[in-house]
This record gives C-alpha cells, sequence and structure tokens, in this order.
C-alpha cells in the first residue's frame, strides 16, 4: 500500500478506497469497478493490501475523476483538485465573449460559485477585468468614463464654494466651523460633531458639498455641556473625565499608544492638557468652601480612637501615683510610625474629623 502511494502520488485513504469498491463489485453489492488488489495476512494480525503494476496502472486509467482526467478511485468520484467536502470544484467558461481564454474552461470553487448563484448572479467571469468589460459593454452607467483630474477646476470650484459658504455664515449668523470649536476647546472635531445639536450647529449644503457651521458661543455652549454632564453624584464618569484634565495620565496614555516619539511632543501634550483644564475647571469666587476630610483621615481617626481607649483602660488599672495619662501626642506618634506620616499631621487630621462629626451633629439638631 505504501509503496503503490508513493508511485501513483494518491493517498493510502483513497486506494483504500479503491479496493474496498473493487471487493463490493466483485461480492455484486455495486456495480462500479475499483482497483484489483490481493489481501494476505500479515504477522499482526492485520492484513497486507498487494497491487500488480500493470493492473494498477489499468485500473487508474479507467477511473478518471467527474471533471477531469487524473485517476480519482475513491468512493467520491473526483481527484484532490475537484474534491470538495460540500460542493466540488467547477469547471466554467466565461460569458465576456471577448475573453482572452477564448472558451477554454476554468475552475472554481464550488462554495464560491454556489454563493454567487443564490445571490442571483446570471453571469460568470474568470476575473475581474472580465466582468468590468462585460458591465461597460452592457451597462449605460459604466459606459461613460470618468473625466481626468483638473487641478484648475479643482481650485476654482474650492474657491466658489468658500465663497458661497462665507455668505451662508453670514447670513444665518454661524461663524464658527468645526475644526474652529474643537480648537478653542481643546477638543477632537468627532466630539464637537456628536454634540452638534446641542450647540445649535446646522448642516449646510452647496453643490453637494456640505459643512457643519456652528454659533459664534458654541465654545461657551459645549463647556456648558461638559460641565452639565455627568450628574454630581456620578463619581465613577467624573474621576474618568478628571482623567483627561492630567497631564500625567494623559502622558501614559499617548505612550502606550505609541504618539509621542519626541520629547517635543510630550511638552506640547502637557501644555495642550494645562490649557485645557484651565478651560474646563470652574473658577471659584469668594472663599474656597471647606469639605468633609479625606476618607483615610476618617479611618486615622478611628485607629486613634481605638488606641486611646486601649491606653486609657490600661492606665487605669496599671497606673502608680506620679503617672501621666496617656497625651494625644504619644498616641499620634505611635499611629504616625504605622502609617508613615508624621505625628503632627496624625494629630491634626484626627481634630479636623472629630470637629466635624461635632459640626454634622449641631447641623442635625438644627434641623430639628
Amino acid at each position: 500500500m505504501q509503496g503503490a502511494a508513493r508511485k501513483t502520488g494518491l493517498s493510502a485513504k483513497v486506494l483504500r478506497e479503491g479496493t474496498d469498491r473493487q471487493s463490493r463489485y466483485e461480492a455484486g453489492e455495486s456495480d462500479r469497478p475499483g482497483l484489483r488488489h490481493r489481501r494476505l495476512p500479515h504477522l499482526n494480525g492485520g492484513e497486507v493490501i498487494l497491487f500488480d503494476c500493470d493492473e494498477l496502472a489499468e485500473d487508474l486509467a479507467r477511473l478518471p475523476c467527474e471533471w477531469c482526467e487524473e485517476p480519482a478511485p475513491g468512493d467520491s468520484g473526483r481527484c484532490k483538485r475537484h474534491q470538495a467536502k460540500k460542493y466540488p470544484t467547477v469547471e466554467l467558461v466565461c460569458d465576456w465573449e471577448d475573453c482572452p481564454r477564448g472558451g477554454e474552461p476554468f475552475t472554481r470553487y464550488g462554495s464560491v460559485h454556489h454563493a454567487r448563484k443564490q445571490r442571483g448572479d446570471e453571469h460568470t467571469f474568470c476575473g475581474d477585468r472580465c466582468e468590468m468589460l462585460y458591465l461597460k459593454a452592457h451597462h449605460p452607467q459604466f459606459a461613460s468614463p470618468h473625466p481626468p483630474f483638473d487641478a484648475e477646476t479643482a481650485r476654482e470650484r474650492y474657491e466658489r464654494l468658500e465663497s458661497h459658504f462665507a455668505e451662508a455664515k453670514a447670513e444665518l449668523d454661524l461663524p464658527l466651523e468645526v475644526h474652529q470649536v474643537a480648537a478653542a476647546t481643546y477638543t477632537s472635531p468627532a466630539v464637537i460633531r456628536t454634540h452638534s445639536s446641542e450647540l445649535g450647529g446646522q448642516v449646510v449644503v452647496i453643490e453637494g458639498a456640505q459643512r457643519l457651521l456652528l454659533p459664534a458661543d458654541a465654545p461657551e455652549r459645549y463647556r456648558a455641556v461638559w460641565a452639565g454632564r455627568p450628574q454630581v453624584d456620578d463619581e465613577h464618569w467624573t474621576a474618568h473625565r478628571e482623567r483627561y484634565l492630567d497631564p500625567d495620565w494623559m502622558v501614559k496614555r499617548e505612550e502606550a499608544l505609541g504618539r509621542l516619539e519626541r520629547r517635543e511632543d510630550e511638552r506640547e501634550l502637557r501644555e495642550r492638557v494645562a490649557a485645557r483644564r484651565k478651560v474646563f475647571t470652574p473658577k471659584r469666587k469668594g472663599r474656597r468652601p471647606r469639605g468633609s476630610p479625606a476618607a483615610k483621615h476618617f479611618q486615622w481617626e478611628r485607629r486613634f480612637s481605638e488606641i486611646e481607649s486601649d491606653a486609657v483602660a490600661r492606665y487605669e488599672v496599671y497606673h502608680v501615683d506620679g503617672d501621666a495619662p496617656p497625651s494625644h501626642r504619644e498616641i499620634a506618634r505611635q499611629l504616625a510610625n504605622e502609617y508613615g506620616v508624621t505625628a503632627d499631621a496624625v494629630r491634626k487630621a484626627v481634630e479636623r474629623v472629630r470637629a466635624w462629626h461635632v459640626s454634622q451633629s449641631l447641623a442635625c439638631l438644627g434641623q430639628e
């Protein structure tokens, strides 16, 4: 079997299918002959299939492929060139009468041919060139060629459109375009187009060319839109937007995207982020209100209270005459060693948290 496979170029599976077909033919179970052979027992308990070279050549010659003259002794009746799992490879003729093949058939995968038939394609072509020549000869929309590019004509049309759009800007009182608003707000033109309806934008079409025009106060409107969305209580989205005002985060992001190739690029990016932060950060008027303490300060105060209560309990049990009670400075020094900060920072944070608790209690009593 292996020697026959090497000599014929066919796989052992195809040759075995040919021998099985011959066995069914000799048993009267099939009317299709296969490959004549002999089967001998093998020492390992199996069988050895032997072929006679002359008989094998004769059998392969009388078992050609359905689509060509190559031998195909397998069950499919097709050679490996035309073999397919679902649709066999087919031979077609180009429908373009002036095809360079001159009516010579060509092969296509059966699945591709089946898909074209499912789409309703009536004609078959050997390539894109023949298909385009056929369309130009039989369909008017493909017959008229496009005029060649003329730089002078294009420049004249551009100048004419510019004058028309300038008149439209003055008439509609929409002096700004998308790139101008994007530059003024330090954002991208895509974002401005997304919010164009909120910014009072209007699409103007002149001779097939269209532009999005915006009013003079579009930058201020966009700042109001940016400040009003999302709501203040949406902490996750607020933090997400604030990252675009952080120069360090923007530098890391652009470096990850491979956009900072020079040191000047990083410097320009930092300047742009600083300008963007200046535009979108609201200016405070009057004295800056004092908010609630930081989350870590509440943690420090809870830990401070635990250490303080433990120290006071030990003092009441073990103190002797002359021992001083535990002081806040000693507790703050112990807590500072745990968090790696100074004792004064811990003491001030604890005092601030406790004062905040008192103010909140007084506010609740005042509301009652």
